[in-house]
């Protein structure tokens, strides 16, 4: 009896452990899909500067001045936000148009 009653505890650990696990690793390819699109665009953001390396987007003073940068490229349906605001879909989406995103500065104050 407390054989069974211990391996049947084992057993909702052993479930609950793996429900975790999972939730962490959905939470991990997350955030890193979330820093990848961070790179991409401060990597496109210095590119339109005439930069070689990657710059960290103003995203408030765009926000503020959306005239003052022009993005192209991005998925349908995705508007230019941080990233940390979308979900993985949009993530991935995003990532996969990599190559064809572009940022043209046309006012300099941004």
């Amino acid at each position: 009896m407390i054989l069974q009653l211990r391996r049947q505890v084992e057993s909702l650990f052993s479930i609950k452990y793996e429900c975790m696990e999972s939730k962490l690793s959905r939470i991990d390819l997350a955030n890193t899909l979330r820093e990848q699109v961070q790179d991409l665009f401060n990597r496109k953001y210095g590119e339109a500067l005439g930069i070689k390396y990657p710059v960290q987007v103003p995203y408030k003073r765009i926000k503020n001045n959306p005239d003052s940068v022009i993005i192209e490229g991005l998925p349908p349906g995705i508007p230019f936000r941080k990233p940390c605001t979308f979900g993985s879909q949009n993530l991935e989406r995003i990532l996969a148009v990599a190559d064809k995103i572009s940022f043209t500065i046309t006012r300099w104050d941004a």
